[in-house]
């Protein structure tokens, strides 16, 4: 029930021939432990490699999260979490003896977990993060950004009923440019089933019960997300909206409520499940159907005229609270 919002981390400065500084974990670092993260919203976290004159700039890994060096039995659990808007960029050259850093993770970086010590992502929303490579800014190639939203690489890690769609990898500018690979993904995490990934131009190994866009943005996956917010709950959520794939098409995986607490599942659209689904929406947002909004405007004599009684009626609205509500203006 936390809130990892604004943070930043940057790398330190290097000499002339030493790499220099590597920053990770805008929002949170986790090296070497275990820990569980639950009902959680990270974002517009950031994290930039440092830079002076070493032969390679600095690398910014995981703007949201940074999980890595984990050898020993200290297993790590993500649930109901929504990271967003977290920014990881590699440190641009600073001279013609070093070429720019890269941006690796932009929501989450994950790096060298041992097998016997598995990350598990549970029920969460990954969206609208972005990675970048740095800027060469004495003619060479540009750096690289990979995976926007979750970058895996030796990283013993488990999606389930997870929303990874809508983040961004951007190349570096440079002659030539960089590259920007796994928009959504870069690596090949096991899929527990359920996922909604939105671009796979870098990743691997998705299971017949994950919806999976292209591999570019004319074929990616939209989220149809809407805005960072207070939706009720402990922290801000991004809403399913209307027409989402996500809806009613996942599967909770024991995990009987969503970041803001409600019960899931709710079938909102009385759909077929899915072949092993539960009719759970996937994501950190269940999306709930409300009663009719009320809206009455009574304008008094005093105000000038006859009294006058208006009535707005919106039927069928999604309920973003935690009961169904009838507000009165």
């Amino acid at each position: 029930n936390c809130t990892f919002s604004g943070n930043s981390a940057t790398g330190g400065l290097g000499e002339e021939t030493a790499l220099t500084g590597q920053a990770g974990g805008g929002g949170i670092y986790l090296s070497g432990a275990g820990g569980s993260f639950a009902n959680c919203t990270i974002d517009g976290n950031s994290v930039t490699g440092g830079n002076r004159n070493g032969s390679q700039a600095g690398n910014g890994s995981g703007g949201g999260m940074f999980i890595g060096y984990n050898f020993a039995n200290n297993p790590v659990m993500i649930v109901n979490c929504t990271i967003s808007f977290n920014i990881c960029a590699g440190a641009d050259s600073a001279s013609a003896v070093n070429s720019p850093g890269s941006g690796i993770g932009g929501g989450i970086c994950l790096f060298d977990i041992n097998v016997g010590t598995p990350v598990t992502l549970i029920s969460c929303t990954i969206s609208r993060n972005t990675c970048s490579g740095g800027t060469s800014t004495v003619g060479g190639s540009g750096g690289n950004g990979y995976g926007g939203g979750i970058y895996a690489f030796q990283a013993n890690t488990t999606l389930e009923n997870t929303i990874v769609s809508g983040n961004n990898a951007a190349a570096g500018t440079g002659s030539p440019p960089g590259s920007g690979t796994g928009f959504d993904v870069a690596g090949s995490p096991t899929s527990g089933g359920f996922n909604l990934i939105g671009r796979t131009d870098s990743s691997f190994g998705w299971v017949s019960s994950d919806q999976v866009g292209g591999t570019t943005d004319a074929t990616r996956l939209d989220p149809q997300l809407g805005p960072l917010q207070d939706n009720g709950g402990p922290t801000p959520t991004m809403a399913l909206m209307p027409g989402n794939a996500a809806i009613d098409q996942g599967n909770c995986f024991n995990i009987h409520t969503d970041q803001r607490g409600l019960q899931r599942p709710f079938n909102y659209l009385s759909l077929p499940f899915p072949t092993g689904g539960d009719g759970s929406d996937i994501g950190a947002f269940e999306l709930r159907l409300g009663g009719p909004v009320l809206s009455v405007r009574i304008y008094p004599p005093s105000l000038g005229g006859s009294p006058n009684l208006g009535v707005i009626v919106n039927p069928l609205v999604a309920n973003t609270g935690p009961s169904n509500h009838f507000p009165i203006f």
